[in-house]
């Protein structure tokens, strides 16, 4: 699995409209004019009413849904399928196996682990050959039934800080590895939320 070219945009807005309930735009003290370069500061100001929000609950923080992240992920089906319980305000633009399945062969380094059974790998293939061929649509049903979970799929994915931290509280201890990185060097989603700027500050708050 890999997540990359990640972007986050929306703090200047974010900020502002975290103080438009009490009219205190006067009391912020953050500096977004680089936040287009990724230089910005958030003042101690705002940070601790940011705070407050978050412990105040999900009616509260709204704010957090202002603040997007958009990146390109590449994970095994199995993890996409668990991906998509947060599908609230996300949206997932995918590599798709309707249309490019069969295409050319298939092999291990397109799946996790590089595990696939060596059957497996054969049948699909010898029907993407026939496929390629015929454009017969039954084939390209039969691939992608014995397509196994562990095959990666990129997607480009958009999501907001309120998802990264649900997602993060409830998968942190999770036992797969793409998901909380346990007992594992590797890149994982929460792992990768752990790096988001002022992540590390504001996911203790997340009730």
């Amino acid at each position: 699995m890999k997540i990359e070219e990640t972007e986050i945009f929306g703090w200047k807005h974010a900020f502002h409209g975290l103080r438009n309930p009490m009219n205190s735009w006067d009391k912020s003290d953050s500096n977004f004019d680089g936040v287009h370069l990724g230089i910005f500061t958030i003042g101690p100001n705002d940070n601790a009413l940011a705070k407050k929000l978050i412990r105040a609950g999900s009616d509260e923080r709204k704010f957090l849904r202002f603040i997007h992240v958009q990146c390109f992920i590449t994970l095994p089906r199995y993890i996409w399928q668990e991906l998509d319980t947060y599908k609230v305000a996300t949206t997932r633009l995918s590599c798709s196996t309707m249309h490019k399945l069969g295409y050319t062969d298939i092999t291990q380094n397109d799946f996790q682990d590089f595990f696939v059974l060596a059957n497996t790998l054969e049948e699909i293939n010898s029907l993407g050959q026939i496929y390629r061929k015929t454009k017969e649509i039954d084939l390209l049903r039969k691939m992608k039934q014995m397509l196994p979970e562990g095959f990666l799929q990129g997607a480009e994915y958009d999501m907001n800080y309120e998802n990264c931290m649900c997602m993060y509280y409830k998968r942190k201890h999770h036992r797969m590895r793409e998901w909380s990185g346990k007992d594992s060097q590797e890149d994982s989603i929460c792992k990768w939320i752990e790096s988001l700027p002022m992540m590390n500050e504001w996911l203790n708050l997340y009730v």
